[in-house]
């Protein structure tokens, strides 16, 4: 008899078109926002932000991050930051890599890491970011 072991899906979570999420917001797995969340946001996976998406809060880490939309924030990428051509970042980035889109708008500050040292959060060194500049509108 020949036994197949399925792999388990890692999960998702998604915070769709529409909804708004006020407070922390964290994900075992993957996290794909579509709407609206002002707070707190990481995630164990990666982290999607859509064209429709927002979110406005202190930090948002994740593994590697993509940005669609608009995020006013602190971004703490462990792998790779992705900024698609209608991407918005107001904030500091920190990242492993970073690949911009023509079209992409971001202002604040940005630190990359060598991969040999530890991750900030993992017994690395604190890298220390301005504050996030804001705009008035």
């Amino acid at each position: 008899m020949v036994w197949f072991l399925r792999r388990q899906q890692a999960s998702v979570s998604r915070v769709g078109r529409g909804c708004r999420l006020e407070g922390a917001l964290q994900a075992d797995g993957r996290l794909q926002i579509e709407g609206t969340v002002l707070g707190l946001v990481t995630a164990n996976g990666d982290i999607e932000v859509s064209e429709t998406g927002l979110v406005e809060g202190q930090e948002v880490r994740g593994h590697n991050i993509v940005v669609q939309g608009v995020v006013r924030a602190h971004v703490y990428a462990k792998g790779k930051l992705t900024l698609g051509a209608t991407a918005r970042i107001e904030g500091n980035v920190t990242a492993g890599m970073i690949d911009v889109d023509p079209g992409a708008y971001y202002t604040g500050y940005l630190a990359t890491y060598d991969s040999r040292t530890p991750f900030y959060g993992e017994g690395g060194p604190l890298i220390p970011l301005a504050p996030t500049p804001r705009l008035n509108a």
